[in-house]
C-alpha cells in the first residue's frame, strides 16, 4: 500500500486510537487537499518514506503520545501550507529528519516532543517553512538537532534542549531566521550554535550555550546572532578578529563575546562538514495536481500560546564521553 491511513478533501477526518500504522509503501499517515487526522497513543514505525504528514492547504494532523520511528525520510512533515500539531509525541531514528516543515503556509508545532538519533536532523524548516517548539528536546541527531534554511523559513524555541548532535545544536542558513529563549545548546560534537550566510539570524535569550567540543558558536559571511540575557554561558571567546579568521575557517566573520566556561573532552573532528539541504519527499502526479498554493491567513497567536501550556521536557545529562 503507498499509505496506511489517508484522509483527503476538505471535510474528511480520521480519529485514530491506539492504533499502528507501520510498514507501508511510502508513508503510515497521511492528510491531504483538506483532510484531517487526530491520533493518540498510535505507532507510526518503518514506512518506506514518511511517518505521518500534511499536504496543502487546510489539511491537518494532530497528534498526542505518538511514535513516529524509524521511517525511511522524515517522522513527521507538513508541506504545501499543511499543518501538523504534536504534544508529547517522539520521533526517532527516522532516516533524515525527525520533523520538518516546508513551503509557505506550512506550519509544525511542537509540545514537549523529543527528536533524537534522526539520521540528519531532530526539527527543521526550509523554504518559508515555519516550527514552533516549547519544552521539547532535540538529541543525538547525526548532524543538528534544529536547522533553519531559506529566506523566510522561521524557527521559535522555547525552554528546549539542543544537546549532544553530532555537529550542531542549532544551525541556520541562507536567509532563515530563529529566534530562541530559554533554551539550551549543550555537549554538541562541533558548535552549539552555526550560523551562515547575509541575512540569516538568530536570536538567544537567556539560554546557555556550552561544553561543545569545539566552539561554542560559528558565525559567518554576514549572518547576525544577538545575545540577550545575563543567563547566556559558553565554552570560550569566539576570537575571530585575533586568527584572521571565523570558526569555519572564513574571512570577514562577525564576533559575539562570551564568558569563559569548561570544555567537554571529546575527541572529535575539528572541520566542520557542508550542512546538508533537508530533504522532503516528493508527492505523486496525480496529488501535485491537487495543490493549492495559496498561503495560509495569518495564525491567531492567542491559540498558540493556549496550545503550549505545559512543562519542560526534562533534558539529557551532558556526560562527556569520547568517540
Amino acid at each position: 500500500m503507498q499509505a496506511g491511513v489517508v484522509a483527503k478533501d476538505a471535510g474528511s477526518s480520521v480519529v485514530m486510537r491506539d492504533c499502528d500504522a507501520s510498514y507501508n509503501g511510502r508513508i503510515g499517515v497521511a492528510a491531504l487537499v483538506g483532510g484531517k487526522v487526530e491520533a493518540t497513543r498510535c505507532t507510526v514505525q518503518r514506512n518506506m518514506r514518511v511517518g505521518l504528514g500534511a499536504w496543502h492547504r487546510g489539511s491537518k494532523v494532530s497528534i498526542y503520545q505518538c511514535e513516529a520511528s524509524d521511517n525511511g525520510a522524515t517522522g513527521m512533515t507538513a508541506i504545501e501550507s499543511g499543518h501538523v500539531l504534536a504534544n508529547a509525541c517522539l520521533f526517532k531514528g527516522n532516516s533524515n529528519v525527525g520533523v520538518v516543515a516546508k513551503d509557505l503556509g506550512s506550519v509544525v508545532l511542537l509540545d514537549n516532543c523529543i527528536a533524537s538519533h534522526n539520521g540528519r536532523i531532530g526539527v527543521g524548516a526550509r523554504a518559508q517553512g515555519r516550527v514552533e517548539a516549547v519544552a521539547c528536546s532535540m538529541h543525538h541527531n547525526t548532524q543538528s538537532g534544529v536547522a533553519g534554511k531559506d529566506a523566510g523559513s522561521a524557527i521559535l524555541l522555547r525552554r528546549c534542549s539542543l544537546n549532544q548532535n553530532g555537529k550542531y545544536g542549532l544551525s541556520v542558513r541562507e536567509r532563515a531566521s530563529v529566534e530562541a529563549a530559554e533554551c539550551e545548546m549543550l555537549c554538541n560534537r562541533h558548535m552549539g550554535v552555526c550560523v551562515w550566510h547575509a541575512a540569516s539570524t538568530v536570536s538567544l535569550r537567556q539560554c546557555a550555550v556550552a561544553h561543545n567540543t569545539n566552539y561554542p558558536m560559528g558565525i559567518r559571511d554576514g549572518a547576525t546572532v544577538a545575545w540577550h540575557g545575563a543567563g547566556a554561558a559558553a565554552d570560550e571567546h569566539v576570537r575571530a578578529e585575533e586568527r584572521g579568521k571565523d570558526s569555519l575557517g572564513s574571512p570577514r566573520a562577525s564576533t559575539v563575546p562570551l564568558s569563559g566556561a569548561s570544555v567537554c573532552s571529546w575527541a572529535c573532528p575539528i572541520s566542520p562538514p557542508a550542512m546538508p539541504d533537508i530533504m522532503v519527499p516528493e508527492l505523486s502526479q496525480d496529488a501535485e495536481a491537487d495543490l493549492d498554493r495559496e498561503s495560509l491567513a495569518a495564525l491567531d497567536r492567542a491559540s498558540l500560546a493556549a496550545l503550549f501550556q505545559s512543562k519542560p521536557a526534562p533534558a539529557p545529562a551532558c556526560s562527556p564521553r569520547r568517540a
